[in-house]
């Protein structure tokens, strides 16, 4: 009676200990990253659209835009970054949100507002093509006007706001086609890191 048991127990084992080998060797796999493992991104300007990242459900809300920043310090290791905003978002937050807003503008360097009756994303375009190693944070294709061209070149890492907290996409766009403006060139944020440097 006995040796029956054993074997029993004896293959469980076995079983279990095969399970977490293969998910271990599924979890290393660069294509299965964990999506909140910092990266190295020294040298690099991290540009958000932070009038976009600021709302959910049409509603503008600080936390909203803070929370990202948070999520991005924390991915890219090293990195500058920069929150463009437009004029118009200080109008949309209120009370004590409105006052925190303001004050970030004018003493936190990373902060920075469009002149008014300027878009930002023409700003976080521009600043991105000329920095060179620069990143786009914005759940925006900037695909309206000259923004397709302006976004030529530019990486872009999208941001959905389907899931709480945020979830930053695992890839970048790039478009680089003028003749294909909507077609981008899609590469593994990690491996773009790494291949840039």
């Amino acid at each position: 009676m006995g040796e029956p048991l054993e074997i029993l127990i004896s293959v469980l084992v076995v079983l279990l200990l095969l399970g977490g080998l293969i998910y271990w060797l599924w979890r290393s796999t660069p294509r299965h990253r964990d999506p909140l493992e910092p990266l190295d991104a020294t040298g690099w300007l991290v540009i958000v659209d932070g009038s976009n990242v600021s709302f959910r459900e049409n509603r503008a809300r600080l936390e909203y835009l803070e929370e990202v920043l948070e999520l991005l310090e924390h991915r890219f290791q090293g990195a500058r970054f920069l929150v463009q905003c437009d004029a118009s978002l200080r109008h949309r937050f209120r009370g004590k949100e409105r006052r925190r807003f303001e004050e970030l503008l004018a003493k936190d360097k990373r902060f920075a507002q469009a002149p008014k009756g300027r878009k930002a994303d023409d700003f976080i375009l521009h600043e991105a093509a000329e920095h060179g190693q620069a990143i786009v944070v914005s759940h925006d294709r900037f695909s309206k006007g000259p923004e397709l061209e302006m976004r030529l070149n530019v990486p872009l890492l999208r941001i959905s706001f389907h899931e709480d907290p945020p979830v930053l996409a695992q890839k970048i766009l790039i478009f680089e086609d003028e003749d294909d403006p909507e077609r981008p060139r899609v590469i593994d944020l990690a491996e773009f890191l790494e291949s840039e440097r």
